[in-house]
């Protein structure tokens, strides 16, 4: 994980630090990392994120795909919740609890994000 701080908010700079590489980079809908994208720049967006777009979804027009994108979500982060409460916080405590409860989750999110009927849905 790498955290850098820039005086301003201009995409040049996620250019310039970016430079040539080309991985996967975990970040918000901020418009100054698309041309990083569109150069080879996987992006890989956040929970989080998708989930306040689901939301925002929900309470102006009370879609219900919406609420159950929300409800998939909660199941992701109750998963969450219980491994920051277990006892297994170590390294391989996450690896088995992600393994053993949480990997048919995002299988589950994954399909329903990817699903048809989601093409119906206004932003």
């Amino acid at each position: 994980m790498i955290y850098d701080f820039a005086p301003g908010r201009g995409g040049q700079h996620v250019r310039d630090f970016l430079d040539e590489w080309k991985g996967k980079l975990i970040c918000d809908d901020y418009s100054g990392y698309k041309q990083s994208f569109a150069n080879g720049v996987t992006e890989i967006g956040c929970m989080a994120h998708a989930r306040r777009k689901f939301f925002d979804l929900y309470v102006a027009g009370k879609s219900q795909i919406a609420e159950q994108a929300i409800e998939l979500i909660g199941q992701l982060y109750q998963v969450e919740r219980e491994a920051q409460c277990s006892a297994l916080k170590n390294a391989s405590g996450y690896s088995r609890i992600d393994h053993a409860v949480a990997d048919p989750e995002p299988r589950t999110v994954q399909g329903f994000l990817e699903a048809p009927n989601l093409e119906r849905m206004e932003p």
